[in-house]
């Protein structure tokens, strides 16, 4: 399929120069396109050059694999002739970029930048866009606003401490700056040694920071609106549910998009400085520069991509940029096709500017944050904002050009002719489905309400522009009372009934399966059909998004923000839980409520009112009412509609005109005035293992004091238990018994198996231990079996420890190993392997949630410091002071196994 020629938008020199390489094939000399470079026009000889270039690739590189032309004489003489004029000539510096476009050889191989058949449409513009770029930067040389582009395109390992444009900043490190602008003496981890600035999070994960020493000293309260939770800390002790942020709070360097997959559901947004359309136009250029990078040194321009890829860069940056053209043409109101344009038209600003760019100085590497927002702010002030302040006209203005009177089914479907133009014409009666209109939608409203910003003519439209900028997020509102119920739901059904494994091996039809048919199942359907809607919506949002400490503190893994909900999918992934894939929906729900409250609280500053915390509303007593809930079809579309003034001439047309003002203040009565604030407080549903809790064995030991069992009572019980699932079955019932008695308490002297049979009802054989423990021996027999358990797990190759994350799972070295069975021939092993046990089941998340990364804290000084734990005998002289809480997994398996040898 032949692609218009939107290389027009370039002007007459480059139809000029195109006409006459069209000549060559009637001509035996290049005298006319001589000529054209030697009339006196504002063009250059650079400057013509390059649009000769653009010639070539359109007249000869595009038509190379259209038929079978290219293998007849006069084909061969043709290029020939033109070949033997590029040698000849002193016009013609890039001599090599044109060889390679004459024999469609450019980047030197195989690659979705030559021209191939049966290429996509939507490739070949691509490629035409990237060429341009690259054609354009190699006659540039003069103008310094060019320069990291040019430096980035030519030498692309120059670039690697740069910080590239568009890529996101850290805010912390925005903060880091204000800090040292005012003149403190601060340091930032060690650079100097004297002072320190540390950055810590409140409850609710809000950053600040602390001077000094780096500890607290004295308390505060949060200023983040809405959260007035309790920060620092007293003589050098942090204040409950306050820790050191795991944040970098420096920016990285580098292209750190991550892959093109995880931009699927992307939304146009601002950057810095830069609009959501500017923002999406420099990404594209920038991926452009990146592929015509390639070229020159493919090893160094993949060192600057983080993380790390794989696959071939050019097809890695190629998806990125099928990414960029979809936002443009969002962010811009135009078809996929009229974004293609107005990229070439600014492509050609950047040519037609050459002696006209900024006067001044940039520091080509971009090796500061403020440098890069430096130039981004010249560089889309002078090409780009000027292009799509005026888009229409010259979109209107190009596809004219683009479609000459021949051809008529473009000039019907974009309009450039008037009535009078269509008598007698064969295409008269295409239907009007065929013809392009602009399209009244939210993001045209966003993107006019911008264009107002930009242009000066705003008025105080604060509330539209802020409802406008967060609307994707809150779109995803009107399913929150939903979810809700859903999670209540699920917490009645598996509340200490299921473990992790058994979640995640469920999926959701299963699930329904076990239902019977009626009111509740069709309930369910339902409520997760509104679940996967929601998620759909805001998973594009989760990324790096951060649940409170109280929910964990954990974020949603990358790989889990990109999955789609379906009736295959885990169960697991609909428990509001903390841990595993439950993490989903726990944070689901609390970023909707974040959303509706950060709204809020934007809404009531900007109308000078307050909101007192009692007026919140508890998560299970929502209802649509109390949200900013709306559906964008159904009920906001109608609305912006219905204050729209939509005209349509033929020859000119769609003016799309809104009534900003009266929109603004049916938006704020219908959609926001009397919503409420949300408690940001959801159920946790809690596993059955969920049970192996320190907080729930110290509140046992409160409400039943405990004993140690003796040795023989312990020999007793595991000669009982031949069988593995013996040993499950035994720590299953006390699973449950624990749930029980945490909250209700017992007689400490009553035996264990009349507690499960009299009080629980359960069955005389499901406890497999006849041993007669009683309520005094309950957590001395649950840490016994589950000891048990995971020794004959290790020895069976098995998985002892499903729920440990795998940052503690780093392998030993050999010599570690070699250490550590000499060190066991000194220690207690047992005592160790009781330690050992009980930390990572218990100990371990606790002490992440108050300190952090503890991941490179040596296992000798943890386990000296464990309070109620006795000394371990042969333990501080002979442990390893090199083994790692890292180590965790690979230390309890050598230490099991080495025993079982031994």
């Amino acid at each position: 399929m032949e692609i218009p020629d939107q290389f027009v938008v370039c002007g007459d020199i480059y139809n000029a120069f195109s006409a006459a390489i069209a000549q060559l094939r009637m001509k035996p000399d290049c005298k006319s396109i001589v000529d054209i470079f030697k009339q006196q026009t504002d063009f250059g000889k650079r400057q013509k050059e390059s649009l000769f270039h653009l010639a070539i690739y359109r007249e000869i590189t595009m038509n190379s694999v259209q038929s079978l032309e290219q293998k007849t004489t006069a084909y061969q003489e043709l290029i020939n002739r033109l070949e033997a004029f590029i040698n000849g000539t002193d016009y013609v510096q890039e001599k090599e970029l044109a060889k390679e476009l004459i024999h469609n050889t450019q980047w030197g191989r195989p690659c979705v930048m030559r021209v191939l058949p049966n290429q996509s449409v939507l490739d070949r513009r691509l490629a035409m866009i990237v060429m341009h770029m690259r054609i354009v930067l190699c006659c540039c040389h003069r103008n310094p606003l060019l320069g990291p582009l040019i430096t980035l395109m030519e030498n692309p390992g120059q670039m690697s401490c740069s910080y590239l444009p568009t890529m996101k900043d850290d805010i912390l490190l925005e903060f880091r700056n204000v800090i040292e602008n005012a003149g403190q003496n601060l340091v930032f981890y060690g650079i100097i040694e004297e002072v320190f600035l540390l950055f810590a999070e409140c409850p609710n994960g809000h950053s600040y920071a602390i001077g000094e020493c780096g500890k607290p000293w004295r308390t505060g309260v949060c200023s983040v609106k809405g959260c007035g939770e309790t920060i620092g800390g007293r003589l050098h002790e942090a204040a409950t549910g306050n820790k050191r942020t795991s944040r970098d709070i420096s920016s990285k360097v580098g292209h750190i998009l991550g892959a093109p997959d995880a931009r699927t559901h992307e939304q146009p947004g601002p950057e810095r400085r830069m609009g959501p359309a500017a923002t999406a136009v420099m990404r594209l250029l920038l991926h452009a520069v990146m592929v015509a990078a390639d070229v020159h040194d493919s090893q160094k321009l993949q060192e600057l991509i983080n993380p790390k890829v794989t696959t071939d860069v050019i097809e890695f940056l190629w998806q990125h940029l099928h990414c960029d053209i979809k936002l443009i043409a969002r962010a811009t109101g135009t078809s996929g096709d009229d974004a293609a344009v107005l990229i070439h038209i600014i492509i050609h600003s950047i040519l037609s500017k050459i002696t006209e760019g900024c006067q001044q100085v940039f520091n080509t590497l971009l090796n500061t944050p403020k440098c890069r927002e430096n130039w981004e702010d010249e560089f889309t002030q002078t090409y780009i904002n000027p292009v799509l302040m005026s888009r229409t006209t010259q979109l209107k203005k190009a596809n004219t050009l683009m479609h000459d009177e021949h051809d008529r089914l473009h000039r019907i479907i974009h309009e450039l002719d008037g009535p009078g133009n269509y008598n007698n014409m064969a295409l008269i009666n295409i239907p009007n489905i065929w013809r392009y209109r602009v399209r009244v939608t939210i993001d045209h409203l966003a993107l006019t309400l911008e264009d107002n910003n930009t242009t000066g003519k705003a008025q105080e439209r604060d509330i539209l522009h802020m409802f406008l900028k967060k609307e994707p997020k809150l779109r995803g509102l009107i399913y929150l009372p939903e979810i809700i119920q859903l999670q209540h739901l699920l917490i009645e059904q598996f509340h200490r009934r299921i473990d992790v494994n058994e979640a995640n091996e469920m999926n959701i039809q299963e699930f329904l399966d076990r239902l019977q048919e009626g009111h509740l199942k069709d309930n369910y359907i339902k409520l997760i059909t509104s679940f996967s809607k929601a998620w759909e919506l805001t998973k594009c949002h989760l990324h790096n998004y951060r649940l409170p400490v109280d929910f964990g503190g954990k974020q949603v893994p990358a790989e889990l923000c990109d999955i789609s909900i379906d009736m295959s999918t885990s169960i697991a992934v609909l428990l509001p839980t903390r841990k595993s894939n439950g993490v989903c929906s726990t944070a689901l729900a609390d970023f909707l409520i974040t959303t509706q409250n950060e709204f809020i609280d934007m809404y009531l500053s900007k109308r000078g009112r307050k909101l007192h915390s009692d007026e919140e509303i508890r998560p299970s007593d929502l209802t649509p009412a109390h949200l900013i809930a709306y559906d964008p079809d159904k009920d906001l579309l109608p609305l912006v509609l219905s204050h729209c003034n939509y005209s349509l001439e033929v020859g000119k047309g769609s003016v799309i005109e809104y009534d900003l003002d009266t929109l603004e203040r049916q938006l704020e009565e219908r959609f926001i005035i009397g919503k409420a604030k949300i408690e940001r407080k959801t159920e946790q549903l809690l596993f059955r293992q969920d049970s192996r809790d320190a907080a729930v064995f110290e509140t046992i030991k409160q409400k039943i004091p405990q004993e140690k069992l003796t040795k023989a009572a312990k020999h007793h019980i595991l000669s009982e238990l031949r069988l593995l699932t013996d040993v499950w079955d035994s720590i299953t019932c006390l699973d449950i018994l624990i749930g029980f008695v945490v909250s209700s308490g017992g007689n400490p002297n009553m035996p264990i198996n009349t507690y499960l049979q009299n009080i629980l009802r359960m069955e005389k054989d499901v406890m497999k231990v006849r041993h007669p423990c009683q309520l005094k021996h309950v957590l001395a027999l649950w840490e016994l079996l589950n000891i048990e358990r995971a020794k004959r797990l290790t020895m069976n190759d098995q998985d002892p420890f499903d729920t440990l994350e795998k940052e503690y799972r780093v392998q030993l070295e050999e010599n570690q190993i070699a250490k550590l069975h000499a060190a066991l021939q000194y220690i207690n092993s047992e005592q160790l392997i009781n330690v050992l046990h009980n930390y990572i089941a218990l100990g371990l998340q606790e002490q992440i949630d108050a300190c952090g990364d503890i991941t490179e804290w040596r296992i000798h000084d943890v386990f000296q410091n464990i309070e109620n734990v006795g000394v371990i005998t042969g333990f501080e002289d002979n442990f390893p002071k090199d083994i790692l809480i890292k180590n965790l997994f690979f230390t309890w398996n050598e230490i099991i196994k080495y025993c079982h040898k031994n």
